[in-house]
């Protein structure tokens, strides 16, 4: 099962209209500062649900997805099983 987790990101705008995200900010106070963006495209979440850009990104040395829903950026969390 997976939460969809709200976050703050610090982002570049550049002028092409493009937003660059550069670092998550987890409510925790814990920072991930993103390596790279792969690519950022139109696209659904299927595991929490929203639609809207989807950042494909590297954080480290993890692969993952970060979402930009009506100016909310969130992240796909997986839930902790209480088996």
């Amino acid at each position: 099962m997976f939460n969809k987790k709200i976050v703050s990101v610090t982002a570049k705008f550049l002028t092409t209209g493009y937003i660059m995200p550069l670092i998550i900010h987890y409510s925790d106070d814990k920072d991930y500062f993103i390596d790279k963006v792969y690519s950022c495209k139109n696209c659904a979440s299927l595991k929490v649900g929203g639609i809207g850009k989807r950042y494909d990104i590297r954080i480290g040395n993890k692969r993952t997805f970060l979402y930009l829903e009506d100016s909310i950026w969130f992240v796909e969390e997986k839930m902790e099983s209480n088996n």
